[in-house]
């Protein structure tokens, strides 16, 4: 199936939808969705669509979206010497693995905004006055942390981002704050129109902040996420040497950029009130590119296809434990 997406044609962009419809048929029947949701936005949004079907459909559409943006992400800024759809494929496939990400999620939800702001910085090499894209960079990175606090933390990492693409002026801090001041004023507008001024603070804030608030369990399906988790960050950044080679400069640099987007993803956690397994979303689209360019620097098709089977495996026992 994997040598399906081994090409960027426009057709088999739609067979994506498909594959991960299939992934997510296990919401049928058996729905998860987050019962808390950590930001005031992705509130709004659960509080909008209580109905489990309207969660799944938007799921889908969301997962689809992001895997979608990934892949012209990674073709547009020729990360990878061919052009091809693994990294949404597989990004699609690590949101499946465990049902708690699975469903609608908080920090799926922001992922979207996530990708914007990476983009963006993404194409500071070929602007010469590039102002807008930080202020823009700084507002979307704000909007995904309203629906899930801990991409906040992000915000540290748009300015290194932004010194390995190209330079940090002295302005662009400025810029980047008035983006993220943007949100909130706009927020406590609204809140100041409807005469809840007392509630700003503590609902756009105070009450989805954390730090290291673990909810801990030891079971074998536990120990076994994190081995999992533990392995695919630590199989992705091993293979570093080979995602740089015979690529050029600006390759390097954005390949770089994904690098520390994996270690705040990381970081993150420490965030999360509570901290829960649906965080690992914001860890998945790091990882999916890395992952797609060990597939893809693989003589041996079958291999691939055998590490895609397996982790389509891994997630049915994954699934299963949770279950029963």
């Amino acid at each position: 199936m994997l040598s399906l997406f081994r090409r960027n044609h426009f057709f088999r962009s739609f067979l994506l939808l498909f594959y991960i419809g299939l992934l997510k048929l296990p919401l049928f029947f058996y729905p998860i969705f987050e019962d808390h949701p950590q930001g005031i936005f992705s509130g709004w949004i659960v509080q909008a669509m209580p109905s489990k079907s309207s969660q799944l459909i938007l799921t889908i559409f969301l997962v689809f979206f992001q895997a979608a943006f990934l892949n012209q992400l990674i073709i547009r800024n020729r990360i990878m010497r061919e052009q091809n759809l693994y990294p949404g494929v597989i990004y699609a496939l690590l949101t499946s693995l465990i049902p708690e990400t699975s469903g609608l999620t908080s920090a799926l939800m922001g992922m979207t905004f996530v990708l914007f702001a990476i983009n963006l910085h993404f194409t500071l090499y070929k602007l010469g006055e590039f102002s807008g894209s930080v202020y823009q960079s700084g507002l979307w990175m704000t909007i995904a942390g309203l629906f899930y606090f801990p991409y906040f933390l992000f915000l540290i990492f748009l300015i290194i981002s932004q010194s390995i693409v190209k330079f940090v002026k002295p302005l662009d801090i400025p810029r980047l704050l008035l983006g993220v001041i943007t949100p909130f004023l706009l927020l406590f507008y609204f809140y100041l129109w409807n005469n809840r001024f007392e509630d700003f603070l503590p609902d756009v804030l105070y009450r989805y902040a954390g730090f290291v608030n673990l909810d801990w369990t030891s079971d074998v399906n536990h120990y076994t996420r994190i081995i999992l988790l533990a392995i695919l960050i630590i199989a992705s950044l091993f293979n570093y040497n080979n995602y740089v080679k015979k690529k050029n400069v600006q390759a390097i640099h954005k390949i770089d950029v994904l690098v520390w987007g994996t270690f705040f993803a990381v970081g993150s956690a420490l965030l999360a009130n509570p901290l829960g397994w649906s965080h690992m979303i914001v860890i998945y689209p790091f990882i999916a590119c890395f992952i797609a360019m060990t597939l893809i620097q693989m003589r041996n098709i079958l291999m691939a296809e055998s590490i895609h089977l397996l982790l389509i495996l891994i997630g049915f026992y994954l699934h299963y434990l949770t279950f029963v």
